[in-house]
């Protein structure tokens, strides 16, 4: 079903793809970004009541309808319509009326009033066609709020995600952030925390624990760790060059924990000591073939993580302003499409792919199984990657050039980056630095060159191939611009 201008339509796997309540969150700052998400105030909805983690081993999507025991399939699928909620507050003085904004909202209404219509000058187009792959471009006065957002089709699907961000700031010398038990199959996991004690130096780490009576095996379908430092927006973009990259562990490769026992899930990350203030980022997807439990903890850099995992008994409590959430989410992947029986024609003019930006495209929505059973939101939509395949024609002959930019500018979130993956186009197949020219994008007026898709020839269809995912310590969303060129 299309997402249109003034609504949205989902096609979703399984019955916790819906969105469970209406968005509170706009628009989100980013992880690690320092600038928090606005406050919506839709209508209520009915919330489910999830399954309780004392009742066996079912973790909390595991009874979903259409999932088996390697994560959800595209069996059972609901249709979700979201409408785009304009919210405002008002403060009234004795004659002054000011209305605020977010930036989401001004941008979902620009691109659907039509009334600002973008015209790409000769100048900027020769910018285009002259600049490299992810090099900066000066887009000038060309408003990139205004264009079109593409009308597009999500299935979602891929295994469940892990994810750990809440507190972001892990302010004890000890203590768990998150623990979760997954079933056998493929899992993904996002790990995403600093050291919050001033002037001492922790460890940072996930323990996985085999909870069957049989040994376990362990492999990494992909695997990224980029390590630890100051730089957030830097260590995000690598760990997602590092996750799209990844090579795939065979089962001859695979680790096996014994059973009932407790060992570090990463090797490299246990022997990695944080100091104050520092990021630790790890991107997994792993495959196991017993049931297991994972717990994040902090610990000193001379204690074993299991250790540490056996002798904490009760989670951190969550922080809603210091992360971007924790907890188990039953899906982490959206096959993006176009429209049904539409075809992208470049003669139309440009679009937007409009993702991850909590209001056209809702937060993923699972459960935090250490505080309650009501359903969380993952504001970011952080370890989702969008697999993006779009049919497109040229009527006109043009080209179609694809840029990434910052959309939060005014709000004072200053700079994003990001690194996305495309199909082959003027530029070979691959993974794009978003910038690749400087550590971050700074500015409204600058867009990233990903990709220029050749007009088809004799009139046939082309394919844009584009896989996405959220950058961390990044202001979101961060639009994708299919602009025509000559």
């Amino acid at each position: 079903m299309p997402r249109h201008f003034g609504t949205v339509t989902s096609i979703v796997a399984i019955a916790m793809a819906a969105s469970l309540s209406t968005s509170s969150h706009a628009q989100f700052g980013g992880l690690g970004s320092g600038d928090r998400p606005s406050r919506s105030s839709g209508p209520k909805q009915a919330q489910p009541k999830a399954p309780s983690p004392s009742k066996g081993f079912s973790s909390p999507a595991a009874s979903s309808k259409g999932r088996g025991p390697s994560g959800p399939t595209n069996s059972g699928g609901i249709e979700i319509e979201v409408k785009p909620i304009m919210t405002t507050t008002t403060a009234t003085a004795t004659t002054t009326v000011a209305t605020l904004e977010t930036d989401v909202e001004r941008i979902v209404r620009k691109a659907m009033s039509g009334e600002v219509k973008p015209q790409l000058s000769r100048e900027l187009n020769d910018r285009i066609h002259a600049a490299a792959q992810g090099a900066t471009i000066e887009m000038g006065d060309y408003d990139m709020e205004a264009l079109p957002i593409l009308n597009i089709t999500q299935l979602a699907s891929g295994p469940p995600l892990l994810f750990a961000d809440d507190p972001e700031y892990i302010r004890v010398p000890e203590g768990a952030v998150l623990r979760e038990r997954i079933n056998p199959g493929p899992n993904r996991f996002y790990l995403y925390h600093c050291n919050g004690t001033t002037g001492t130096v922790s460890k940072i780490n996930a323990v996985i624990e085999n909870l069957s009576d049989k040994p376990m095996k362990l492999r990494f379908l992909r695997y990224a760790f980029p390590g630890v430092g100051f730089d957030y927006a830097d260590l995000g973009r690598r760990g997602i060059k590092m996750f799209l990259e990844s090579k795939v562990q065979t089962w001859g490769e695979a680790r096996v924990i014994p059973p009932h026992a407790i060992e570090p899930f990463d090797q490299a990350a246990e022997t990695t000591t944080v100091k104050f203030d520092q990021l630790i980022h790890g991107f997994y997807e792993f495959e196991i073939d017993q049931p297991a439990q994972i717990t994040v903890l902090q610990t000193t850099p001379d204690t074993p993580s299991p250790v540490a995992a056996k002798r904490i008994k009760d989670l951190l409590p969550p922080r809603s302003k210091s992360g971007a959430g924790r907890g188990y989410y039953p899906y982490s992947d959206y096959t993006v499409m176009n429209a049904p029986g539409e075809i992208m024609d470049v003669a139309d003019g440009p679009r937007q792919i409009f993702i991850a930006d909590g209001r056209l495209d809702r937060w993923l929505t699972g459960f935090d199984s250490s505080t309650s059973t009501s359903p969380i939101q993952l504001k970011g939509n952080y370890g989702v990657l969008y697999h993006i395949t779009l049919r497109y024609k040229s009527s006109n002959g043009k080209s179609l050039a694809l840029l990434e930019w910052n959309a939060r500018t005014k709000s004072g979130c200053k700079a994003m980056s990001n690194c996305t993956h495309v199909g082959p186009g003027k530029f070979p197949a691959g993974s794009v630095m978003v910038p690749s020219d400087s550590n971050v994008l700074r500015g409204g007026d600058k867009a990233v060159l990903l990709q220029v898709f050749p007009a088809p020839k004799n009139g046939e269809e082309g394919t844009i191939e584009i896989t996405y995912t959220p950058p961390g310590a990044s202001c979101l969303p961060t639009p994708l611009l299919l602009v025509p060129v000559e």
